[in-house]
């Protein structure tokens, strides 16, 4: 089962915890202190920075625009038109434009 570093009130955790609702997957959530510098912590995302995603057969994923084009890209053909990320390239460009703002 996948599994999510997370902390409660981290605002970029609390953004993909969303996207995982909208597309209705279950996720193992782990709550990561990230301030204690956990060696295990800091070998999946030196950062040290939350939320970090761990899947079976890909590298860990650490940050949430990473997460959240993981998350379409592999399952949101199945959203159809309510996917996260819209399919035109230049709607894409803009919804990426803007999470990085």
């Amino acid at each position: 089962m996948p599994t999510l570093f997370h902390h409660p009130l981290c605002p970029r955790s609390r953004f993909v915890r969303l996207a995982l609702g909208e597309h209705g997957l279950d996720m193992r959530l782990v709550e990561e202190q990230v301030w204690d510098r956990r060696e295990a912590f800091l070998a999946l995302n030196p950062a040290a920075e939350t939320p970090v995603l761990v899947c079976d057969g890909v590298p860990a994923l650490p940050g949430a625009g990473l997460i959240a084009e993981y998350l379409d890209e592999v399952h949101g053909p199945s959203l159809g038109e309510h996917r996260l990320l819209p399919q035109p390239q230049g709607e894409r460009i803009e919804v990426r434009r803007l999470m990085a703002w």
